[in-house]
């Protein structure tokens, strides 16, 4: 796994932490729909990525360069889904008691509140990851595709 997930990850934490005193999610309702939306986003994007197709290109440069950016990508989709569903799996697992006092701050710590919001932050930053991914991989097959048409062309 990169920086960037352990960043992100670290983030989300860190900013869970005092939202957690302002912002109270409920029930979980909010929760189990961005979840499901995650896991749709990320059955659709592991499909794509498992899928994509490589017919046409002739260097192995560029083969090897494509499979490498194609399964980190493939990669990061499973970490950040993994996060999601361990972190749901979590919240859903904690008792609406779990709190922490600090008395030299004079502070109480509702566990479940941070770990909700930080699911919360996590899934919604893996839901525009997939979708900013789907559009690059979109992009990338299109100009494989015109790259391919372009030689085939320039050959005749």
């Amino acid at each position: 796994m990169n920086r960037k997930f352990w960043y992100v990850l670290l983030i989300a934490l860190i900013i869970s932490i005092p939202l957690s005193f302002f912002i109270k999610i409920g029930e979980g309702a909010l929760l189990s729909t961005i979840f499901t939306i995650n896991g749709i986003m990320f059955s659709i994007g592991l499909g794509i990525v498992s899928n994509f197709n490589l017919q046409g290109i002739r260097r192995w440069d560029y083969i090897a360069t494509i499979r490498k950016n194609i399964n980190l990508v493939r990669n990061s989709f499973i970490s950040f889904f993994s996060v999601s569903s361990f972190s749901f799996i979590l919240v859903n697992l904690l008792s609406d008691d779990v709190f922490y006092h600090y008395d030299r701050f004079n502070l109480t710590l509702d566990l479940k509140d941070i770990l909700t919001i930080f699911s919360l932050f996590v899934m919604v930053y893996s839901i525009i990851y997939f979708i900013y991914n789907f559009i690059k991989i979109q992009d990338l097959s299109q100009s494989i595709f015109d790259r391919i048409l372009e030689e085939e062309n320039a050959s005749k």
